[in-house]
């Protein structure tokens, strides 16, 4: 990790994900006005007992959050939000994010379809129970809530003595959102640029448009002109200093996943998970041949809307093709 020394008002969590590898890192903001998080982590009493751990190392309670604001919908990052709202804190979140939030807690039943890629990508039927059951299994730790705030790309989000920038970066979740702290030259980017990795970018059900690579990309590529100078604060992985760079690596990583995808098609019609196999090779759980079927999907939508490959919907599997 790389050794950056933050202002002192602002203090990386890092809190156990339940289930899952890794951490995730929520922001505390301090300041006499208010006691800020940018995300909150998973809802379970690990989290619960790693963030009251480490807020008494600074003097502070569950209960002295005044606020929470959300990158995206997902459980280690908003999984916490009604039980800080319970404590008396103030939930923000984007537009979008209340919009997906809603759709995700309405439709649990989309867990499974999911699993199978929507059902129409010749992903194996077993899939629906070993992958589907840790999308049930993440539900368990995530609450339905109605935000007290919403905000909107380009608003100023007030955080105590901070002053936010929103800032709407799509790609790994359609609602993803990202904050620029211009006075410490700071950007708060939760899952859209990681260090270590590249972030999971695939069509789901809150997705508007078909292209998400594409779209990510894009969000790429304006983050990389915007935050020239600045550092991100992933909520994953260490600090990146160098953003710029950073964009450069991962849409390299990106266009060599679409070139090795084109690479195998030919004229014979192929599902994406067929595809997927040949092109990223057969992987050794159901949840990780899951993800290289996903991003798959995005490679050959990608490809689809570019008109560089065919893509046959007439039948019971999606079919793609040169």
């Amino acid at each position: 990790m790389t050794k950056l020394i933050l202002p002192k008002s602002i203090i990386p969590l890092k809190l156990p994900m339940q289930g899952f590898w890794g951490s995730v890192t929520v922001y505390l903001l301090r300041s006499e006005k208010e006691n800020v998080l940018i995300d909150c982590g998973m809802g379970d009493e690990s989290s619960i007992e790693s963030l009251k751990n480490q807020l008494a190392l600074y003097n502070l309670k569950l209960a002295d959050i005044t606020k929470v604001i959300a990158t995206h919908y997902h459980v280690d990052h908003m999984g916490l939000c009604s039980y800080f709202q319970n404590l008396g804190a103030k939930i923000a979140v984007s537009d979008k994010t209340a919009v997906d939030l809603k759709s995700y807690f309405k439709y649990s039943d989309r867990d499974d379809m999911r699993a199978v890629l929507y059902g129409r990508h010749d992903v194996p039927e077993d899939f629906k129970e070993s992958v589907g059951s840790i999308f049930r299994f993440f539900r368990n730790y995530h609450t339905d809530l109605i935000p007290d705030e919403i905000f909107t790309e380009g608003d100023i989000i007030e955080a105590g003595d901070f002053k936010l920038y929103a800032l709407s970066a799509p790609g790994h979740t359609e609602d993803h959102h990202i904050f620029y702290l211009k006075d410490e030259n700071l950007i708060f980017t939760g899952d859209h640029i990681l260090d270590f990795s590249t972030p999971h970018v695939c069509f789901s059900y809150e997705s508007s448009v078909d292209d998400v690579l594409s779209q990510y990309i894009d969000s790429l590529k304006r983050l990389s002109v915007f935050a020239k100078g600045a550092t991100a604060l992933p909520a994953h992985g260490g600090y990146i200093e160098n953003i710029v760079e950073r964009v450069d690596e991962m849409i390299l990583f990106y266009d060599k996943k679409i070139q090795s995808v084109l690479e195998v098609l030919d004229s014979t019609p192929s599902s994406c998970f067929e595809i997927s196999q040949k092109a990223l090779g057969k992987k050794r759980s159901p949840m990780a041949q899951w993800l290289a079927a996903s991003l798959t999907l995005s490679c050959l939508e990608h490809l689809t809307s570019t008109d560089k490959i065919k893509c046959d919907t007439t039948g019971d599997v999606i079919k793609y093709s040169k």
